[in-house]
């Protein structure tokens, strides 16, 4: 049977259609090889709409190559059309959503992250935090740690600037580089932090202690989530601050 068939055309749109709502991702490239090879562009051209123009699901857009070892972190920029990356190669990475990259600079950052208003990046680098430019170039270089630093944060209104480490320390810096706060909790290392919406708390995500700890600006201890039996890896707000997120190891 050639690869033109209309009986394997119409074969392969039926599963496009049965993996849609499963895997919209592998139904669109099923439907886009019908409609470049077998025959059946028309029937193809129009599921392939149907499929982009639905908006209850999510799938795979652009893949984004450039590290050459396993990526680290990501981070949109607040108006959404760029993001950053970096990764095992040592490569902090600015990209366009479209793949295409805007710089490269070698740097051994865990993580970063975009600033509030777009225009500076925070990035891990051992146990210095970095604030670079839009062009990879640095701005400020954060006074030293004792550690490596596991996590960054801007505060909403971009003014403070918050790391957490790995030998348990929270760290906050104003703008021009200085730092306002460094609190250990029990914690012996911290492995995320989190600014609330408000600006006037943050958390912390712990590794022995295994809980998430909510602090004000002055270093109080607000409040600590506990229940998970593992290291807390990931901390976060809802949007209206209502809401803490945690992930763990523990796989909850």
């Amino acid at each position: 049977m050639s690869l033109a068939s209309p009986t394997r055309a119409v074969h392969n749109l039926a599963l496009a259609r049965e993996k849609r709502s499963e895997d919209p991702t592998l139904a669109l490239r099923i439907a886009d090889y019908v409609r470049k090879w077998q025959g059946e562009a028309e029937a193809a051209q129009a599921l392939m709409e149907e499929i982009i123009a639905d908006r209850r699901v999510l799938f795979y857009h652009t893949l984004l190559r450039g590290h050459d070892r396993f990526v680290f972190s990501v981070a949109f920029s607040p108006n959404g059309q760029e993001l950053v990356s970096t990764g095992a190669d040592q490569a902090l990475r600015r990209w366009r959503v479209d793949g295409h990259p805007l710089f490269v600079v070698k740097q051994n950052a865990i993580t970063a992250v975009f600033s509030p208003g777009g225009q500076t990046i925070l990035a891990s680098n051992n146990d210095q935090g970095l604030l670079l430019d839009l062009g990879g170039d640095l701005q400020m270089a954060l006074p030293r740690g004792d550690s490596k630093i596991t996590s960054v944060a801007f505060s909403p209104d971009g003014n403070l600037m918050l790391t957490g480490d790995r030998d348990g320390a929270a760290r906050l810096f104003n703008r021009e580089g200085s730092e306002v706060l460094k609190i250990y909790g029990k914690a012996r290392k911290v492995f995320s932090v989190a600014f609330h919406p408000s600006g006037q708390y943050f958390l912390t995500g712990n590794f022995d202690t295994m809980n998430a700890t909510l602090w004000d600006l002055k270093g109080n201890q607000i409040q600590a989530f506990n229940g998970h039996e593992s290291i807390v890896f990931g901390v976060a707000f809802s949007p209206d601050g209502q809401w803490v997120l945690t992930g763990s190891r523990d796989k909850t």
